[in-house]
């Protein structure tokens, strides 16, 4: 605070905060503790509760931290809507206490290069809808891989691979590079998003993020 902040600020209050070691991950985990059946949020899908969003967050984590090797520090980017998609991933990426790089699903093409060179991105969620915009980005050769997400719901509205495939075939010819590998995330018995390789690893606890009241393994 400057001498003048100072000079105006109540003597009632504190002028030092003590900052946690956590992030808001922990938080999660210790509502998923204390209310594992509430709804932590509610939309055109239906409910869902904190323990159904706490194994999806750990399924996500492990494959970002065991499959891609995601670590502490590394820049992970969501070029989704907001939705159900939206939360697991961001909570999934702090998990591993990786650093979210939220990007406007409204953006083209032309507007990514900065997002993926200026952040040194190492994966990426992204919608189907989105995906051939991301792969057209030059600098999305960085990627390591592009996580495209489906909804929960019908099989009309997963991810079309088509779809999926033409996009990297595009990308493909118009680059000397491989595109980047893409993993789909499709729907999942509780109707809830999951990746197509579900059944990844445990993700290694990390005392910044874990409260050591409890652990979360991946089923």
């Amino acid at each position: 605070m400057t001498p003048h902040e100072l000079s105006t600020w109540p003597h009632s209050l504190p002028r030092d905060i003590d900052i946690p070691p956590t992030n808001l991950c922990a938080n999660l985990l210790v509502s998923a503790m204390r209310y594992p059946d509430r709804a932590v949020l509610v939309d055109d899908f239906g409910s869902l509760g904190y323990a159904e969003l706490v194994d999806q967050v750990e399924r996500i984590a492990a494959f970002l931290q065991n499959e891609l090797g995601v670590q502490r520090g590394d820049r992970v980017l969501i070029y989704l809507q907001n939705g159900r998609g939206w939360i697991a991933a961001y909570f999934a990426i702090l998990r591993i206490n990786a650093v979210v790089v939220p990007v406007n699903p409204m953006n083209r093409r032309d507007e990514l290069p900065h997002y993926l060179s200026d952040t040194g991105a190492v994966a990426a969620f992204c919608s189907a809808d989105n995906v051939a915009e991301l792969l057209a980005a030059p600098a999305a050769q960085q990627l390591r891989r592009v996580i495209v997400v489906g909804n929960p719901g019908p099989a009309e509205m997963q991810p079309n691979p088509r779809k999926v495939h033409r996009a990297r075939q595009a990308c493909a010819a118009c680059s000397p590079r491989p595109p980047a590998r893409c993993s789909r995330w499709s729907i999942c018995r509780t109707r809830w998003p999951s990746f197509s390789t579900a059944r990844a690893p445990p993700v290694r606890p990390r005392a910044a993020c874990t409260p050591t009241a409890r652990s979360w393994p991946a089923p």
